[in-house]
């Protein structure tokens, strides 16, 4: 399972530059697919417009994440710096708490890095957090 920050309009059909290049990852990974989950269930591609909106998060969005944790070996964070917005990266980091999380590597603010803006050859590390 991957996580990023809002959803776009791709699906499995059409995907979109992050969709592909998390399709790659995961390949290289020896990952049989990947599940997409975001941080903010409003479904738009232009995080300005998520965060206009008074309950991006949506109410069935923790239960999904926890419904994906469970049917995924490996979770992924991969919703760039825009996580900390109404400090949702930080509470789905608790929501998840006791799992493994995992990233391709994380920003100077430890944010886990976006998967288009890495390396192709970045490798997986763990993902603890943001220090407080």
């Amino acid at each position: 399972m991957w996580i990023g920050l809002n959803p776009s309009t791709a699906d499995e059909a059409k995907l979109d530059p992050t969709l592909t290049r998390i399709r790659s990852f995961s390949q290289r990974e020896g990952f049989d697919g990947f599940w997409m989950a975001n941080l903010f269930g409003l479904r738009t591609p232009y995080p300005k417009e998520m965060m206009a909106t008074p309950d991006p998060v949506g109410p069935e969005n923790d239960a999904a994440l926890l419904a994906g944790a469970e049917r995924c070996e490996i979770i992924v964070a991969a919703w760039g710096v825009s996580g900390e917005y109404q400090s949702r990266a930080d509470a789905v980091v608790r929501l998840l708490a006791g799992r493994e999380l995992w990233c391709l590597s994380t920003t100077q603010g430890s944010h886990p890095r976006h998967p288009l803006y890495v390396s192709a050859k970045q490798p997986l590390v763990r993902y603890h957090g943001r220090a407080k």
